[in-house]
């Protein structure tokens, strides 16, 4: 649901060089350079979103780690010391965290909010509290329909139910993120593994409560990876509203093994392509490509995926990383990261009645199908990424780091109760106003 930042996601898989070299080619092969003033252009069907609210933090310089929908509908952007409620008006109620933070997440059925970092608390559904404290360090959390918490610290999971911790490892490789699906009883955790000199290969992995392996996705070897030769990770991972389990992952270059089934590395996955080159990874190089999928978490199979990357005028793939990702009940999809030079129909992007920026902070809306209905980015100029999203109930939210890139980003402000420039950003829109892509 809301997912932590992913932080080194842009210097990962080896000399992510190529990466900021293409972003610096796009620059010069792709600015509209018009900032954000001047005659507003006609959006395309993909390139417009109303924002109901768009505002800095009070939080000075906290960086956001996690953004939900909270249980009474209020956007929820968390940051390290803080809990931020955004009302329908841009009213902000700023709530004290019980410690430092890292990672946060609402549970769908009851409304809880479970926070860590230097230790995990379950909160009431309105940030007070806490239910209850656990001395357990973490870096990732994720809280299910009955409570149950997964922490993730390193490679230690550790799973918080009716008072007793369970601890055990993820297993072999570097564990990313975790999901608890109380339905099947599970907690599923994501991660990548060095197979080979040059090759590093995702996984997602599933387990009982009590730490039993259940089931296992993806996870090949450097001779099962084959002919798939781009290094790729699964790096965050999110139960939708629906259900549903849904990854997010990584790869250098168009030839990763996200384009076979994550159990069957010799057939071709159920992946999109309804925006051509956007959602292809031909004529890629070595940029950094985005990877979302649908899993179904009782057995880790893949349901649907898509790729994502940016292109440059040239035609020539360019990076695109995502750090948050989540569903709506019915199946429409966010995800919120950093884009380079440019994101599709970049030069008709309207914001909040703003004319936006090629590249930068970035919200990508899919519906159900994985057609792409919105995508945009939040910012006047190319800077900031967006650290977390969650959407409920047709509601959906953001949250950005500013100051990312070492650049301050200039997000787009919308009934905003502070409008002084903090690290933060949160925005909020309603998803039943995007519109539908005809593509």
């Amino acid at each position: 649901m809301i997912k932590a930042a992913l932080a080194l996601v842009a210097l990962m898989l080896i000399g992510c060089g190529s990466s900021g070299g293409s972003g610096s080619d796009g620059a010069g092969d792709g600015s509209n350079g018009s900032g954000a003033d001047g005659p507003l252009p006609t959006p395309s069907a993909t390139s417009s979103l109303s924002l109901s609210v768009g505002t800095y933090l009070p939080t000075s310089s906290e960086q956001p780690v996690a953004a939900d929908i909270a249980a009474d509908g209020r956007g929820l952007a968390i940051t390290s010391n803080h809990l931020s409620f955004i009302a329908d008006d841009g009213a902000v109620s700023l709530i004290d965290a019980p410690g430092t933070v890292k990672d946060g997440e609402v549970s769908h059925a009851t409304g809880a909010i479970a926070v860590t970092g230097s230790a995990t608390w379950l909160l009431n559904s309105n940030g007070s509290g806490p239910q209850w404290t656990q001395n357990v360090a973490g870096d990732r959390v994720s809280v299910g329909d009955a409570n149950t918490v997964g922490v993730l610290k390193g490679s230690t999971v550790s799973v918080i139910k009716s008072g007793a911790v369970t601890a055990f490892s993820a297993g072999t490789g570097n564990a990313t993120d975790i999901a608890v699906d109380d339905s099947n009883d599970l907690v599923i955790v994501s991660g990548w593994t060095q197979v080979g000199g040059n090759l590093q290969q995702p996984w997602v992995r599933a387990f009982s409560f009590t730490g039993s392996k259940q089931w296992t996705a993806y996870n090949w070897s450097e001779a099962q990876a084959g002919s798939n030769r781009s290094d790729a990770r699964a790096e965050g991972l999110s139960m939708g509203r629906d259900g549903k389990l849904y990854l997010i992952g990584v790869a250098k270059g168009g030839t990763s093994t996200f384009r076979k089934l994550p159990g069957d590395v010799s057939s071709n996955a159920p992946n999109a392509e309804y925006s051509g080159a956007f959602q292809r990874t031909s004529d890629v190089g070595d940029v950094l490509v985005a990877y979302l999928g649908r899993l179904n978490p009782a057995d880790g199979s893949l349901i649907k995926g898509t790729f994502l990357l940016t292109r440059l005028k040239s035609g020539k793939g360019n990076s695109i990383t995502f750090d948050g990702i989540d569903a709506d009940a019915n199946g429409t999809i966010i995800a919120g990261g950093h884009a380079r030079w440019s994101i599709k129909d970049a030069d008709l992007q309207v914001v909040g009645n703003r004319h936006t920026e090629n590249a930068g902070m970035t919200v990508a809306i899919f519906d159900s199908d994985f057609r792409i209905k919105t995508w945009v980015n939040l910012s006047t100029n190319d800077k900031g990424t967006v650290r977390g999203v969650g959407a409920a109930n047709g509601r959906a939210v953001i949250a950005a780091d500013i100051n990312w890139s070492g650049t301050r980003a200039t997000p787009v402000l919308h009934a905003a109760t502070q409008t002084t420039p903090s690290a933060s950003y949160a925005a909020r829109f309603d998803l039943a106003q995007v519109p539908q892509s005809s593509n």
